[in-house]
């Protein structure tokens, strides 16, 4: 059986407060599921846009979800939750959602 392959960009900006607020957050959401799911920061600029079909978010830190290559959703200027935001973009395209810690 075959998993998909699961991609969060997420832009950030090295003078973004917000970005350093959300760090421990991102790193808590990507050891939870480290086999399911590359996290990847990217420090936004122009170049970065190809990234994520094109788009330049307008606020960071900012959230890019791909599935298989397909963009699956769009976030910028931050997340409440961002499990949360990963597993509804996730079942709003009724792809298999991340496994919880406790089934993990």
């Amino acid at each position: 059986m075959s998993h998909p392959l699961r991609l969060l960009i997420v832009f950030v900006s090295p003078d973004c407060e917000s970005c350093q607020e959300a760090k421990p957050h991102i790193a808590a959401f990507e050891r939870k599921h480290l086999l399911e799911i590359t996290v990847v920061r990217i420090t936004q600029d122009k170049s970065s846009e190809s990234l994520c079909e094109g788009w330049i978010p307008k606020r960071t830190p900012a959230f890019c979800l791909k599935v298989d290559g397909e963009v699956v959703g769009k976030s910028d200027g931050g997340l409440d939750d961002i499990e949360a935001w990963v597993q509804g973009r996730l079942s709003m395209k009724r792809l298999e959602p991340l496994r919880s810690e406790e089934a993990a």
